[in-house]
């Protein structure tokens, strides 16, 4: 019998290799410096700032939820300078909260219903 798969902390970036929990961090807005625009897109239940240290995204999430787990990416921190991204910006298929089922026929019974 195979085990549940569980989620793995990992960087929500799609290009970052080497993003896995020993590497993330939260981080406060004292140790980097966001602009105010950046910060003004925050979600109202986003209350935690992380960093990958082996990128540098940097995002907001919900203090309940895994490292990595439905993210809203800000940006890149790298040699104490900040690049904002912006809503293009893609994440990884994984970590986000509504991702459609991986069988079909379960998504064509749910909306029979």
């Amino acid at each position: 019998m195979s085990l549940a798969k569980k989620f793995q902390p990992h960087c929500p970036a799609l290009g970052c290799s080497g993003g896995h929990a020993d590497r993330l961090h939260e981080v406060s807005l004292e140790q980097i410096e966001i602009p105010q625009v950046i910060l003004a897109r925050k979600r109202d239940t986003d209350n935690q700032i992380w960093r990958c240290s082996y990128c540098g995204l940097v995002w907001l999430q919900k203090s309940t939820s895994r490292p990595g787990f439905d993210p809203l990416p800000l940006g890149y921190y790298t040699n104490l300078e900040f690049a904002p991204v912006y809503n293009a910006f893609k994440i990884r298929e994984g970590n986000k909260a509504n991702y459609p089922s991986r069988r079909p026929w379960h998504n064509l019974k749910k909306a029979k219903r």
